[in-house]
Formats: C-alpha cells, structure tokens, sequence
C-alpha cells in the first residue's frame, strides 16, 4: 500500500478561517463592501453579485419582497473553476478559504489583511468579535490497497482518539467526535496569554472513494477535518489594532499550533516525517 499526501510537501487540502461579530451587520452595510474591490481585486478578481435568499412571511402564505441578508464573496479561481482564495462576508461572519496553502507565516498575514479590510468598513465601537473558528482539512491518497488495511502506515493507533481495534480495519469507514476545552488552560505554554474562552474541538477522519474523470475505480482518499470555534469569555472590539498583541491574532495563533499538536498524535512518525509537520511555520 502506498500513502501519498495531497500535496507534494504537505496535506493540507484547505484552511477556512471565520470571525464572529455582533451586533449583525444591516443589508445595507454589506452592500458598501463592493467599495472594496478596487482595493482587493488583484488578489481576488471573481465578484459576483450578492447571493439573497427569499424568507417566508410571518404566516407563511406567500413571499416578501424583502430577501434575507445577501453574502458577498470576493474569490480567486484555478483554471479548473475551484476556488484558490476566497473571502465571503454574511450578516454576522466574514469567512476566508485557502485552498492553496503553503506555510501559516505566508497564509495568516494574508487572511489578517482581509479581516482588517471588512471590519474597518462595517464595523463601529458597537461591533465586536465573540468567537473565532480555525478548521484545517487535510487528505491522503491511499493506492494498492487491499480490502484488509494495516492502518499503522498512516495513524499512530495509541492515538485515543482512534478505537482500540481500529489497526485491522475496512478499507471504508468514518470517525466523529468532538468535546470543549478552556482556553489557555488548554494550550502548551507559549500560548498561555491567549484569550479566555471556551473551544469546541471537532474531529472528523473518513476513508472513502471519490469519483475520478476517465476512472472506473475512483480515487481511495482519507480526509481527515479538525475544527475549532474559539468562544471568547471577553468580547474583542474590532478596532483594536492588529499587532502581535491583538487577542484574535492571538487566538488564530494558538489554535494553529493546537492544530498541529492534534495531526502529530493522530498520524505515524513516518507520515509526519514525510509532510514536515513539525517544521511548518
């Protein structure tokens, strides 16, 4: 059996980072985002109209005029359509994926720099930050495999957060879990001045078959999806100044490095030799 990372150098298929701000921001304050194209329109060219979805009125009879609050989105594409970069703002979230991801000192600063923009242009002393979520999604492509996997190639299996009998397994299979954590408390001690707060940790890792074009058999991948929503105790105001001081900074930070913590003990010493885990930066 052979395991292949997505990536030549690395396994991160896509990196979604998100805001939380409140109070929500009105139809029209989203609509003053199109300002920003100019500014940002050599990074991200695609700008398609607001996506509105029609609601229902109170009893239901029929549709209103008015259309819930639109999302904008802003986004880089490859030649195949996928998206590159993609930042995407709604009534209360400003999300932005990277699905060309290199090193975090070349993709945080990036993403910092389209946060600053949003919220410099919604946002004002009423609006603040109360959580923030970091969701890495990495993949393996798994070749020559049998219908019996020794799994022990690519996980460390005295990870707990596999079964115990998890060695032997079937080629097709999902785990699901998740739990909170307090925040700094759950951070090594480099990160203990991050914000308080609470984070829900998700894990999810599936092996499944994707369709390939111009293939009978597919494409054998496990996907492995570690999500963390950074619920903080003390609301961050959105004017504070992104320097290496500012709490989401900080936060972002301590959840990237609690991220790689996570992959080291679930992956085998060969696989996070293979992808350099442990010099990502």
């Amino acid at each position: 059996m052979r395991i292949v990372p997505v990536h030549a150098d690395h396994s991160i298929l896509e990196v979604v980072f998100e805001l939380e701000v409140h109070p929500a921001w009105s139809i029209d304050a989203l609509g003053k985002l199109s300002d920003l194209f100019p500014k940002i329109k050599d990074d991200l060219p695609a700008f398609p109209p607001p996506l509105q979805f029609p609601v229902p009125d109170s009893i239901g009879q029929r549709f209103q005029d008015f259309h819930g609050p639109p999302t904008v989105e802003f986004a880089s594409f490859r030649r195949d359509g996928t998206y590159e970069w993609r930042l995407q703002c709604g009534a209360n979230r400003v999300t932005v994926n990277c699905l060309v991801y290199t090193r975090w000192a070349r993709v945080w600063p990036r993403t910092q720099s389209y946060f600053e923009m949003v919220l410099r242009k919604l946002s004002d002393q009423s609006h603040n930050v109360s959580a923030v979520t970091l969701e890495y999604i990495d993949a393996f492509l798994i070749y020559d495999a049998t219908d019996e996997i020794d799994w022990s190639s690519l996980f460390s299996l005295d990870c707990p957060l596999l079964p115990r009998d998890f060695g032997s397994r079937e080629r097709f299979w999902h785990l699901h879990q998740g739990w909170f954590v307090d925040a700094p408390s759950a951070f090594a001690r480099d990160h203990e001045d991050a914000p308080k707060g609470r984070i829900l940790e998700q894990v999810n890792v599936t092996s499944f078959n994707r369709s390939v074009p111009g293939s009978s058999e597919g494409e054998h991948v496990v996907r492995i999806e570690h999500r963390q929503r950074y619920e903080l105790t003390r609301k961050v105001g959105v004017s504070l100044p992104w320097d290496e001081k500012n709490p989401l900074g900080m936060a972002f930070d301590a959840l990237h490095h609690n991220n790689k913590s996570r992959l080291g003990s679930l992956l085998s010493e060969n696989i996070k030799s293979r992808i350099r885990l442990h010099d990502q930066s």
